[in-house]
Order: C-alpha cells, then structure tokens, then sequence
C-alpha cells in the first residue's frame, strides 16, 4: 500500500470541493500557483477561512514568473515552494518534511 492517499483536481472550484471533504485527513496540500480557474494563493485563503488547520500544510509548485501579488504572498505566506520541473526525490522530501512538522 502506497505511503500516501493522493487527490487530484483540475480546477481550483474542484480542488475546494476535495478539500471541504477531506480537509481531516490531509498531511499535505500541493498547489499549483498558476490554476485554470484561479491564482493558487487565492485558493489557499479561500481554503484557510473554511479550513486554518490545512494552513501549514501547503507546498506550492510553480513554473516560473510570478505576479507580484503571488511573490508578496510567497514571502509572508513562509511556505514550501517547488520550481518546475523538479525531481520527485524533491517533492518526496519536501511532504516527508512538512508531513513531520505536523
């Protein structure tokens, strides 16, 4: 049996519905910065007003330019931020690490 459970979703409106659900059992939330159908770092607060207990359990993922709303978010958010493309030893150690923090 694998170590995690993984959800996915291909849109943030899918994601906050996966999210309401599931929101106790979560070790983590990998979020991509650029959604089809909304900036990820809206996402995060529109889930940590429903759900502040998943607020230190995101890590980001990110393809490159940032809006300077999204940097300013990253720099007081303190949370883990994956470039692309990324190995998956990276992200592995990066959910272990957030995972154990909890």
């Amino acid at each position: 049996e694998p170590p995690h459970t993984v959800f996915t979703s291909e849109s943030g409106e899918q994601a906050m519905e996966i999210l309401a659900e599931e929101k106790r059992k979560l070790d983590c939330v990998i979020c991509d910065l650029s959604l089809r159908d909304l900036p990820g770092y809206l996402l995060y607060q529109k889930i940590v007003k429903e759900a502040p207990e998943l607020a230190r359990k995101f890590i980001f993922i990110t393809g490159g330019i940032l809006s300077e709303k999204t940097g300013e978010f990253l720099d007081r958010a303190g949370l883990p931020v994956i470039e692309k493309p990324f190995r998956m030893e990276t992200l592995t150690n990066t959910i272990n690490k957030l995972a154990g923090a909890h």
